[in-house]
């Protein structure tokens, strides 16, 4: 599960979208979401949890899994 947010201080969306086909290409799954800017750096998307919760909750739904 690849979570990432527009505007992080670290890594552009540009490249995030490169590392993610990339890695799709070499065989790797990945689900990818890429979230819009927010307040801040987007590499605090950690810490905004009700940005990501859904994404997450359904990834792990489909591995029949949940989140606590």
């Amino acid at each position: 599960l690849w979570l990432y947010a527009e505007e992080d201080g670290y890594y552009s969306a540009r490249w995030i979208r490169r590392y993610h086909e990339a890695f799709a290409q070499a065989g790797g799954l990945a689900t990818f979401h890429l979230f819009p800017a927010f307040d801040g750096d987007g590499h605090r998307l950690v810490d905004r949890v009700e940005l990501w919760k859904a994404a997450a909750d359904e990834f792990l739904r489909q591995l029949n899994l949940v989140s606590r």
